[in-house]
């Protein structure tokens, strides 16, 4: 009896700190290889694990067998099981998840059809702040299985923003319009030089993309930006927004009809049927 006391009494006073002490030692060694958020996730995992292994140790001494409670409980051991399989299933997924850092608390990520700012990483879950400032818990389980976006993993990003001229306009003449707001708007990076790629002969225009390299933490201001200076770039250059025309036409003599529009006052105002 004397013996067992003697175990238990070193359990408690020298397992449960020398686990708490390595446990931290650990962490600083994790931390050397992943993030301190991964290190912190996997510290859990260990102590969670080792504090479980102590306890079982230490209710043996006390003569408790823990084969005889697990036994007596049935059919209410075999639903707490069912119940822990998905913990269980989350918890590893998220130890996978840390090991392979696809994002850190404070990036920008998307899941599926879930965006936001990471707000957590847990053992169960990770917790994120959507544009709307809506809070969205999503299983491990489920981010090991998706397909998962960091907008915050790279410092630049690249930005694409489609473009449409007249087919009245040469290329050149476009192309230096854009070049000057480029190199005038202060979002846009040198460095990778920016690029505008002919992308198709639409029905009323020519259609093309911008690809201009900026700041991830800028994005969505340099974005707007960018589409606001051009706007007014192609405004006062004489560029006009085309748009789809219909034209009606007198086969007979390959004249337009004439239509007429009644005004706001009632009176008619001869217009050519084109719009």
């Amino acid at each position: 009896m004397e013996e067992k006391l003697y175990v238990a009494l070193c359990i408690v006073v020298l397992g449960y700190p020398m686990l708490f002490v390595g446990v931290r030692i650990i962490e600083k060694a994790l931390c050397r290889r992943f993030n301190e958020h991964t290190a912190r996730l996997m510290r859990r995992a260990i102590l969670i694990l080792g504090v479980s292994i102590l306890t079982i140790d230490l209710l043996r001494e006390f003569g408790l067998k823990l084969t005889a409670v697990l036994g007596s409980a049935g059919i209410a051991g075999v639903a707490l099981g069912f119940a822990l399989k998905t913990s269980v299933s989350n918890i590893i997924s998220g130890l996978f998840v840390s090991m392979e850092v696809p994002f850190a608390v404070g990036d920008f990520i998307e899941i599926d059809d879930h965006k936001g700012i990471v707000v957590s990483f847990d053992l169960l879950s990770i917790k994120i702040r959507s544009p709307g400032n809506n809070f969205i818990r999503i299983p491990n389980e489920q981010v090991l299985k998706s397909c998962v976006i960091n907008h915050s993993k790279y410092p630049t990003k690249r930005i694409f923003l489609p473009l449409q001229f007249p087919y009245t306009w040469k290329h050149d003449q476009v192309y230096a319009v854009v070049e000057a707001v480029v190199s005038n708007n202060s979002f846009c990076l040198k460095q990778p030089p920016y690029s505008v790629k002919f992308s198709d002969f639409a029905e009323s225009a020519v259609s093309c993309v911008l690809c201009v390299w900026v700041n991830s933490n800028e994005y969505s201001r340099a974005k707007n930006s960018i589409a606001s200076d051009l706007h007014q770039a192609f405004i006062e250059a004489g560029i006009d927004m085309p748009y789809p025309h219909t034209a009606l036409t007198n086969a007979a003599n390959d004249t337009t009809f004439k239509v007429e529009v009644l005004s706001g006052n009632g009176s008619k105002q001869p217009k050519e049927a084109e719009k």
